[in-house]
């Protein structure tokens, strides 16, 4: 049978979240895996160019945001399902009376679990977490299969209900060749030097500014550890905020530097020069800049949480979640010269485990076999 899948990659931008990387990479491989099924991709007119260009995927326009109010709305007045086969929500929700047999990936469980993690805010966050609780739960009651991309979040998902066993697989996050050691090592440090200033050693954090980044911990744990490098923070969203007085009572202003706009090729250098990552996150579904970090060839200090035990697999050091001192001892270890040299070379080999490739062919089966095909 002819069979059209249809995918929601209104989450891919010119500017990607961890959610838009992984859709994008997927919406990469798809269409070439299986060319004998037809490819949608619903997204907003204005980045549409962000897609990848292939002859078999083609992208329909929506102008309604996705996890916004019109969210709420039955689908199937969102959209025209006529000839879809199989839908796939890859950002966690699922809006009520879908027509078609439903995929969703679930990142993670954190609107469930821990709400105040992703908006503190009283009545807004209120309001969100109710909408985020009720597509979550619309996701796991009423779609035929269910990807996570971690077996800690899969493990999450079973803990919290024991009859999605049967319908969770994992398909993991990965990262772009491009995520690699520098090639011209003077070329990548010149473009780092243009950021955060010449010959600066400095740890690095990467993240939106939410609670459950832990990025308020890291400042504190640095702010602990004596020495001349530098604490550079790439905030997607609100760089600064919340911390910036923070910095102010540790009297560290002239350690501290935050970026927001920043290129993919100038994350990929900041991670290439960087003396460590930090990833100190109270909750998380995978850890993304962990494996990007680890994939240049960076050292990665994160917090003990499963995910990002999971990724790390022995490859970097772990700190207690929660726990400044340890936060700061693991900081202090990274001066060891010896220990750097070998946890960089073990994290290049860990990321090479990870293959988006692989992932999309798990994808594809799981279709294939929604639909029985």
């Amino acid at each position: 049978m002819d069979a059209t899948i249809l995918i929601d990659a209104r989450y891919v931008k010119t500017r990607q979240s961890g959610i838009g990387r992984h859709v994008l990479a997927l919406l990469k491989r798809l269409p070439k895996l299986a060319p004998d099924l037809e490819w949608r991709a619903w997204t907003a007119a204005a980045n549409a160019s962000a897609l990848p260009t292939d002859t078999n995927l083609r992208p329909v326009h929506n102008r309604f945001a996705p996890n916004a109010v019109s969210s709420l709305l039955p689908h199937d007045a969102l959209f025209d399902f006529t000839d879809v086969s199989l839908f796939h929500s890859p950002h966690n929700t699922l809006g009520p009376r879908v027509p078609v047999p439903s995929v969703v990936t679930i990142h993670d469980l954190m609107w469930l679990t821990d709400p105040g993690y992703c908006d503190p805010r009283p009545l807004v966050g209120a309001l969100r977490a109710r909408y985020f609780r009720g597509g979550i739960a619309r996701a796991m009651g009423t779609a035929e299969h269910i990807l996570t991309v971690s077996k800690a979040s899969a493990d999450a998902l079973v803990r919290y209900d024991k009859r999605l066993a049967r319908k969770v697989t994992v398909t993991a996050n990965a990262v772009e060749s491009d995520f690699s050691p520098a090639a011209d090592a003077n070329a990548s440090r010149r473009i780092v030097d243009d950021l955060v200033g010449a010959h600066v050693t400095y740890y690095l954090v990467v993240g939106q500014n939410q609670a459950s980044k832990g990025h308020a911990l890291a400042v504190r744990a640095f702010a602990q550890v004596p020495s001349n490098h530098k604490l550079v923070l790439v905030q997607r969203r609100q760089p600064g905020k919340g911390l910036a007085r923070l910095v102010h009572e540790f009297g560290i202003e002239g350690r501290v530097r935050w970026l927001s706009e920043v290129s993919e090729l100038e994350l990929r250098c900041l991670l290439q020069n960087a003396h460590a990552l930090l990833q100190p996150s109270f909750a998380e579904g995978f850890g993304m800049p962990a494996l990007e970090a680890m994939a240049c060839g960076c050292p990665v200090i994160a917090s003990d949480i499963p995910p990002l035990v999971e990724v790390l697999a022995g490859a970097g050091l772990h700190a207690r979640v929660g726990d400044m001192t340890s936060l700061a001892e693991a900081i202090a270890r990274m001066n060891d010269h010896v220990l750097r040299d070998d946890l960089r070379a073990r994290s290049i080999e860990r990321a090479r485990e990870y293959s988006w490739d692989d992932s999309a062919e798990v994808t594809v089966a799981v279709y294939r076999g929604v639909l029985r095909i």
